[in-house]
């Protein structure tokens, strides 16, 4: 196992200088999101319940300076299938994906709802069209595409979602990984507390399965950043009644890999027809 990368008293003043631009940022991400698929706060309420329309609309802007609950932004990037890692640049959320186009990001974002056999005939459908055009990429692809994981469309978030069910099972999930990052890593509550910002006693109750406390978002970017982890996804492996959670972050990841691939090559134009193509096929 990697030794663990602990963060210093600069990295620490940083994140606390970082939480309320956070807070303020973050509610902008989560509105580029809806715009880019054409969501509303009405759907969201529809499709995650338990979570009020007042609180969508307040979640997704920028003039909301609170922290947003961490399992309800879970919930909003499982169904749009969006990694986490991505809202948390907040309004630069589109340098996730760096030295990318924006026809590229769109099709990356809308073909993340396709179920597994419409995203293969997608693909197949450009990889043809394309090879008629001079590019030839189905080597590229094909290899990339056969790696991405398959459930069944189980990966994608069910029609709907009660918040408080997945809620419980999410942070027993955190707690029992918490718990074991911390003990794998040898460190101790005081500095957990430090990083996070939060009491003892709070670090304790997050470790605690079976009591599930909600989480603060900003947490898991100080968890990331703190800590310098590349993927905080498996804090999220241990979730029994809704492990497709974690099973799509698999998907993402693969699918991402699948159209940078086959988008690299092609000419702005041609990037554009394949961005209208992917959103008339999520239509139908």
């Amino acid at each position: 196992m990697a030794k663990l990368t602990l963060p210093s008293k600069a990295d620490i003043a940083r994140l606390d200088a970082y939480a309320p631009i956070f807070n303020a940022e973050v509610g902008g991400a989560l509105r580029w999101v809806m715009c880019q698929l054409g969501l509303t706060v009405k759907i969201l309420e529809q499709r995650i319940q338990g979570v009020s329309n007042s609180s969508w609309r307040a979640y997704t802007q920028a003039s909301y300076k609170q922290n947003r609950p961490l399992h309800v932004m879970a919930a909003f990037c499982w169904l749009t299938q969006i990694g986490m890692s991505a809202v948390y640049r907040g309004k630069h959320i589109q340098h996730y994906w760096p030295t990318v186009c924006d026809h590229t990001i769109k099709s990356i974002i809308l073909s993340g709802l396709l179920p597994e056999a419409q995203f293969k005939q997608c693909l197949m459908l450009v990889v043809e069209k394309m090879f008629k055009r001079g590019h030839n990429l189905e080597s590229e692809v094909k290899p990339l595409f056969n790696a991405i994981p398959h459930f069944q469309d189980a990966f994608l978030m069910p029609d709907q979602l009660d918040i408080n069910d997945f809620k419980a099972d999410y942070y027993r999930s955190i707690a029992l990984q918490l718990r074991q990052f911390r003990i794998n890593n040898q460190l101790d509550y005081k500095l957990l507390s430090i990083i996070f910002n939060e009491p003892i006693s709070r670090i304790k109750a997050f470790e605690d399965p079976d009591n599930p406390v909600t989480i603060p978002g900003f947490i898991a970017v100080r968890l990331k950043l703190g800590f310098r982890l590349q993927d905080t996804a498996i804090f999220t492996s241990g979730m029994r009644k809704y492990p497709n959670f974690y099973h799509s972050r698999e998907v993402q990841q693969a699918r991402e890999e699948v159209i940078l691939a086959l988008m690299k090559p092609l000419t702005p134009s041609e990037r554009q027809w394949v961005n209208e193509l992917i959103k008339t096929v999520l239509k139908i």
